[in-house]
């Protein structure tokens, strides 16, 4: 597809471990944390309440035939809104839990406890395939009021 990827053989059965990005130090207190779009595009950007609402790339992940856009985050427990820039456009991922924001737009939420809740924490590539915590659990938020404003059409 001619994204930023990572391939692993066809027949891996895990997901080797994305990239954390260089300018993200790791915050005192944080959970890393993987978003995942696993619905298409040729360019992806994740931005939310974490992000300031800035846009950060992510990395495009080829498993056998299927692929997906990954960013993995050190997130402070708490709520958090996030929404996709994908292909130009502002996208929501309808599998994934969301919350009208004040300005009654559609973001994605996911709730970060102090301790993960998926697993350990992933293993570090080591050429073959290294495992990967599927995101903690994203609990709707519909009362938590705050997170960024997004521009609206999205």
């Amino acid at each position: 597809m001619g994204q930023e990827q990572s391939t692993l053989d066809a027949g891996a059965a895990e997901i080797a471990e994305p990239q954390r990005g260089a300018a993200q130090p790791r915050v005192a207190g944080s959970v890393p944390h993987v978003l995942r779009w696993p619905h298409g595009g040729k360019t992806a950007y994740i931005c939310g309440s974490f992000t300031h609402w800035q846009k950060v790339p992510m990395h495009w992940q080829q498993v056998g035939a299927a692929g997906e856009w990954v960013k993995m985050l050190d997130l402070t427990p708490g709520t958090h809104q996030y929404k996709f820039i994908i292909d130009g456009q502002w996208r929501h991922d309808h599998t994934a839990s969301t919350v009208l924001d004040n300005l009654g737009n559609v973001n994605n939420c996911i709730q970060i406890s102090a301790t993960r809740d998926d697993g350990p924490p992933p293993a570090p590539s080591t050429g073959a395939a290294a495992g990967v915590g599927t995101p903690a659990g994203a609990a709707a938020a519909a009362a938590a009021g705050g997170g960024g404003a997004v521009p609206s059409g999205a």
